[in-house]
């Protein structure tokens, strides 16, 4: 990891699948934005590969597409540590037998959760296989990156940030190798 203890965002999905891309297409808008501790993964291969490419994160903010039946272009936050996180929303990993709550609860067993877990989930509205979002996706995830960055400066105690993270539950202390 470039830094000790980073904020990092993550982009979940397959750039291939039409609006299933959305998160990769956040976390790109994210990195060209250049701010100041905050590491960013365009996109992941598989659920199991979160819980080391977050591992050390102090914060974490991941996004991908939906698929519940929800208005195109609908957004969600969703804090990381709640129970109720529904493992087939999310259309990132779906073709995987591994998913965003699995890699979760993989987390949560091997004490590997960062403090703060928040993830935005946008919901699809083409998965056919083609480059590109469509209108009302394309628009969410502008809105969602200006979201992330405000959250992000909140972290930092940048002045004039207007968005308030939800703080996550505290990390369980590793255990030593003694």
């Amino acid at each position: 990891m470039a830094a000790s203890n980073p904020i990092m965002v993550i982009g979940i999905g397959n750039w291939y699948r039409f609006d299933d891309g959305v998160g990769p297409f956040v976390a790109r808008m994210i990195k060209e934005m250049k701010l100041e501790g905050v590491e960013v993964v365009e996109t992941v291969a598989d659920g199991a590969a979160l819980v080391e490419t977050w591992d050390q994160a102090r914060a974490v903010f991941i996004i991908d597409a939906t698929l519940t039946g929800a208005t195109p272009g609908q957004v969600i936050r969703i804090d990381g540590f709640d129970e109720k996180l529904a493992a087939d929303s999310f259309a990132g990993f779906s073709t995987h037998s591994f998913g965003l709550a699995e890699s979760i609860k993989l987390g949560k067993t091997l004490a590997k959760l960062p403090v703060l877990l928040v993830i935005y989930g946008i919901e699809g509205k083409n998965y056919a296989k083609a480059i590109g979002l469509s209108n009302e996706v394309a628009k969410s995830a502008r809105k969602v990156a200006r979201r992330i960055k405000d959250e992000i400066s909140k972290i930092k105690g940048d002045p004039g940030s207007d968005a308030a993270p939800q703080p996550g539950r505290p990390k369980k202390p590793r255990r030593s190798s003694k």
